[in-house]
């Protein structure tokens, strides 16, 4: 399942990804195109996603090589993780095409390490049907959404299927001059006139420097894989006023909760008491999937779509 490194590597990095191949080969087989998740616990166990169910599996990882390989990948990616900064988070597209979310004591007892997959193929919203994530009256009420250049947040805990969700209604936006934001590259645009920008190296150029940016270049759209913090949420919202039609994710319970979230973000930064005024001019749909048991398996599944009018909200559910 290894891809092939990104561009030509020569020397040190030569010898630092063969290291970490090394150090994955244990993991290999377990890799698949049905697998979603594979988890390695402080305590050792692995476990894995595949097609919807999870299972424990027998392997034996060393302690010491999980320490080297989280090593070796932030110092490939310029990144550092000690016991000043326990925690990496980065996408490993030379080894699984994965995103790595990893923690070292201090934080936890033992290594901990989580390789979250992508979707081996985009789904278009008509594939997302067939599979159950959607219904056709879900189908068409997004159509036309993102046709009539609305608004769209997409909302849903870790794992939930946000982004497939983001990508599919991305794949409708036609020939827009689209700006994609993301401190981890995952959304894929339909859009051949799109420019992807990565947050998060050097840290000082965050989520809120790059929509600053994005303004300047001319967008019909400004997409914001996941607005996470208050600078990201107020900038983006601003971009969005003047500039609709984003398709963007955000962690929250539901979608109805979508609205509080913003404005609990924008309290990390306004002055006083913000207002729900912005939100509410800016946020025309929130659409909210989670991870369902059907059949003894799980399944992503678009929940409730919520519709802004202003203040008005009306709800729509499957």
């Amino acid at each position: 399942m290894n891809a092939p490194t990104v561009g030509p590597v020569t020397g040190r990095q030569a010898a630092t990804v063969d290291a970490v191949k090394s150090r994955l080969a244990v993991l290999t087989p377990f890799v698949n195109a049905s697998t979603t998740e594979l988890m390695i616990n402080p305590d050792g166990s692995v476990f894995i996603e595949r097609a919807g169910r999870l299972r424990k599996v027998r392997v034996e990882v060393d302690v010491e090589r999980l320490r080297s390989l989280i090593g070796l990948l932030a110092g490939l990616n310029h990144q550092v993780c000690n016991a000043q900064k326990p925690y990496l988070e980065l996408r490993v597209p030379e080894f699984f095409n994965a995103r790595l979310s990893a923690l070292i004591p201090p934080l936890v007892d033992a290594p901990s390490l989580t390789f979250r997959f992508p979707p081996r193929k985009r789904l278009s919203l008509s594939e997302l049907v067939e599979r159950g994530t959607l219904t056709e009256a879900q189908e068409i009420e997004l159509s036309l959404a993102v046709a009539s250049r609305r608004n769209i947040i997409v909302s849903g805990h870790t794992g939930s299927g946000k982004t497939t969700i983001a990508n599919a209604l991305l794949d409708l936006v036609g020939e827009d001059r689209v700006v994609v934001i993301e401190d981890t590259p995952e959304i894929h645009c339909g859009s051949k006139n799109t420019v992807s920008i990565t947050t998060g190296d050097p840290p000082s150029f965050t989520t809120r420097e790059a929509v600053i940016r994005a303004m300047r270049m001319r967008p019909d759209r400004v997409v914001v894989g996941e607005v996470r913090d208050g600078e990201a949420a107020l900038e983006l919202l601003k971009a969005i006023l003047t500039h609709p039609g984003t398709v963007s994710t955000i962690h929250s319970d539901s979608a109805q909760e979508v609205r509080l979230r913003l404005y609990s973000l924008m309290q990390e930064v306004l002055a006083g008491t913000p207002t729900y005024d912005l939100i509410d001019r800016t946020v025309h749909l929130v659409v909210h999937v989670e991870r369902v048991t059907e059949g003894g398996r799980s399944i992503r599944k678009v929940t409730e779509i919520i519709q802004y009018n202003h203040t008005t909200i009306t709800r729509s559910e499957s």
